[in-house]
């Protein structure tokens, strides 16, 4: 799936919400200047594992721009908490902070609410769901241990790393498997999620290297 589907797609979904005018023009060229810079992996894994284990692809696209939505939401409070990349679309600092957790929550919510409206079968989005929340907590978890700075060793940083992004692959993997109806493949994708993850992290390992020089 290319990642202008998932673009157009995400935005099919914020222009169809009941936001109010200003806030879905803020959402909409908040999700122009994020896929200038995001190759959209997460929305494009979920629709690949849709495709994978469904006997229909007819809600792919949505699927893909639904994870790709709670994506952005995670992306603009990670921006918030590290006070980076705040300043892109707006200067005024306090209308920045306000904002982005405005649209943070808002994209969270249209991106569950999209998944919500699939037509699929209920166990299977409430499944979906489940998959949702429990890796955010896990992202959650490894965004608190960046911020405090609670890394000691590389032991540490691995461990960061797989809860802070690797959780966000797995759930973008099992989220497309689970409303396709994938049961017994639990195990393969989150071994293969994890070695998604393992070759993100050590691109970052090597950068981190490369500007310390």
């Amino acid at each position: 799936m290319e990642k202008e589907t998932v673009k157009r797609k995400m935005k099919e979904i914020l222009e169809s919400s009941s936001f109010m005018p200003s806030f879905k023009e803020a959402v909409l060229t908040l999700v122009d200047e994020y896929t200038k810079r995001s190759d959209c992996l997460f929305g494009r894994l979920a629709g690949l594992h849709y495709q994978m284990f469904s006997k229909s692809i007819i809600e792919i696209e949505r699927v893909a721009a639904a994870v790709e939505l709670i994506m952005l939401a995670g992306d603009l409070l990670d921006d918030f908490v590290d006070q980076d990349g705040l300043k892109i679309l707006w200067t005024d600092a306090m209308f920045v902070t306000s904002l982005h957790i405005h649209m943070a929550i808002g994209l969270l919510l249209a991106g569950q609410k999209a998944i919500a409206d699939l037509s699929v079968d209920e166990n299977k989005k409430v499944r979906a769901q489940s998959s949702i929340l429990s890796r955010l907590l896990q992202s959650l978890d490894g965004q608190h241990m960046d911020v405090t700075n609670d890394i000691q060793t590389e032991t540490d940083y691995l461990q960061t790393v797989k809860k802070k992004s690797g959780s966000l692959v797995a759930m973008a993997c099992f989220v497309g498997a689970v409303l396709a109806g994938a049961e017994t493949n639990n195990v393969i994708i989150e071994n293969y999620a994890n070695h998604i993850r393992n070759r993100r992290a050590n691109r970052q390992r090597y950068r981190c290297v490369v500007s310390l020089g």
